[in-house]
């Protein structure tokens, strides 16, 4: 038994994708929470600390949606069968962005039914309940970032993928969760992460929108003629 150097290769770089974009999130905490320490006080760290779990928690459903349809759209767009592709990426996007919805909106109207599963104290939920609204005031965004993201993986378009989450973790969050607070204070380390959400959810939507055009809905003509 002899290693395929070229199949590995491939192979890790579709688990660095994932390993890389989970490992960034220790290092957005980090500035994150240094940022509240400075601007704030230790009811802005731990109201933080609440926020990133219940991020934590109600992403997981979202993140099964997309790690569950994977497969599927890996097996298909292998097999030449862009048809089923397209079907399943517009379903998946459909569960996405409908899921993301209506976290957006249970955060909008009923945030201290999360923030009260982690803490109970008076104080720190007074921060934390306006922090979650700031924070996940675009989280419907999310469902069409993550969507298209794990789609370029399963698709084997693990640097895209990877460029797109750091674009909005390393290139966008943190720079303005770094800017924002010199101008308004500590509230805007909360409103760094909403823009980053917009901004990054645009540029993958737009990235999504060519290569389809491009690897699928072409793809999938030619095919045809061919036939």
């Amino acid at each position: 038994m002899r290693i395929d150097w070229k199949l590995l290769g491939a192979v890790l770089a579709l688990g660095i994708s994932p390993f890389i974009t989970q490992s960034t999130e220790s290092l957005v905490m980090l500035v994150l929470n240094t940022l509240l320490q400075h601007y704030g006080n230790d009811y802005y760290v731990g109201a933080m600390t609440i926020i990133s779990s219940v991020s934590q928690v109600t992403m997981m459903p979202l993140m099964g949606l997309t790690q569950g349809a994977q497969p599927i759209l890996s097996y298909n767009y292998g097999a030449g069968q862009f048809g089923r592709v397209r079907k399943g990426y517009k379903l998946l996007m459909r569960y996405c962005v409908s899921y993301a919805f209506l976290l957006w909106l249970s955060f909008l109207l009923v945030p201290q039914i999360y923030i009260h599963l982690f803490n109970s104290e008076p104080h720190l939920v007074s921060t934390a309940v306006p922090a979650l609204r700031i924070q996940m005031g675009c989280i419907f965004a999310m469902g069409v970032q993550n969507g298209c993201q794990q789609t370029f993986l399963a698709l084997g378009r693990a640097k895209i993928s990877l460029f797109l989450a750091l674009l909005r973790k390393i290139v966008i969050l943190i720079p303005l969760a770094c800017i924002l607070p010199l101008f308004m204070g500590v509230n805007d380390v909360f409103y760094a992460q909403p823009v980053a959400d917009l901004l990054a959810a645009s540029s993958t939507a737009a990235c999504f929108a060519v290569f389809y055009h491009k690897h699928l809905k072409n793809a999938g003509k030619a095919l045809r003629e061919e036939t």
